[in-house]
């Protein structure tokens, strides 16, 4: 059986967590900017938009370009304004507010999140990753690995819009997951309970000892086995195409996320409203094939090969 660790992972986690705001509280200091205000009513009728916080009031916005400004401002957000502004503003120089952030604390805001959702994974390994064959199951880890680049992303534009805002708790919300986003976390999802289902009722033999992190690469990338009489396999582990392809696709599909957020987020913008950058229809085919093929497979091997 499987040590457990003498730290617990949940206070390695939560120290992670406090970390990564110490460190972003030290960071460098936001640039100096123009006036920023965030909005508290916009009136298109009359072409005014009116800005919380003491002394507020309504502004005519002017220009070519007023009305289809105000269309695409909303309240909460935060714009710049010259500082000399009074009862009216040109719509040229009316702006949604942004922050410049460095990729150092980019990357470690990112990294520090990554290694507190590790932690968390590796305290609960057992009902997270390993499946009813007490296997570390490849549909369970695919849908952690995609799980969590998606909760550290989302975590981290969280954090970086806190920051970026002077720790406003206004923009602690805000952060919307596009479709295409949701539709293959919710596949991971889909394909996990289905992979659980079909181990399930295949689960005839004896069931093995509770594998070990040393097990985790060759299982996730070798057909199921077969177990005789006290769990020693009673034939031959061997390459699985239809696992390595799914961890393939699955790592490719992480990467290219987690670096368009990366970049995303070298400029945090302070609406009231923003999304994670989605994912392109190309990639969330490919990987709904693989999963596809993954569960095919699954479903359509004998007990011992799938």
């Amino acid at each position: 059986m499987r040590d457990h660790p003498n730290v617990s992972p949940l206070r390695l986690a939560i120290l992670g967590a406090a970390w990564c705001f110490v460190m972003l509280a030290f960071a460098a200091a936001n640039p100096a900017c123009a006036k920023e205000v965030r909005l508290k009513q916009i009136d298109q009728a009359h072409i005014t938009m009116t800005w919380e916080g003491d002394g507020a009031k309504a502004i005519t916005v002017t220009g070519e370009t007023a009305k289809s400004l105000l269309q695409t401002l909303a309240a909460g957000d935060t714009v710049s304004i010259p500082d000399d502004t009074q009862d009216k503003v040109d719509a040229a120089n009316v702006k949604i507010a942004t922050q410049a952030v460095s990729g150092t604390v980019r990357t470690v805001v990112m990294f520090v999140l990554a290694v507190v959702f590790g932690l968390l994974v590796w305290g609960f390994s057992g009902s997270v990753l390993v499946g009813v064959d007490k296997r570390y199951s490849n549909s369970k880890c695919q849908a952690t690995l995609w799980f969590g680049a998606v909760a550290v992303t989302y975590l981290t534009t969280i954090a970086l819009r806190f920051y970026c805002s002077d720790w406003d708790p206004y923009y602690l919300v805000g952060v919307d997951i596009p479709a295409n986003l949701l539709a293959l976390t919710g596949l991971t999802v889909a394909t996990a309970g289905g992979a659980k289902a079909t181990s399930g009722l295949k689960a005839k033999s004896e069931a093995p000892n509770a594998p070990t992190w040393s097990d985790l690469l060759e299982q996730l990338s070798h057909s199921d086995t077969n177990n005789a009489a006290g769990g020693r396999p009673a034939t031959t582990a061997k390459l699985d195409v239809g696992d390595i392809q799914m961890l393939l696709v699955t790592g490719l599909a992480v990467i290219v996320f987690v670096v368009a957020v990366w970049f995303d987020l070298a400029e945090v913008k302070l609406a009231a409203h923003v999304a994670l950058p989605d994912v392109s229809t190309t990639l969330t085919s490919v990987f709904g094939a693989s999963l596809g093929g993954y569960l095919a497979k699954k479903i359509g091997s004998k007990a011992g090969e799938g």
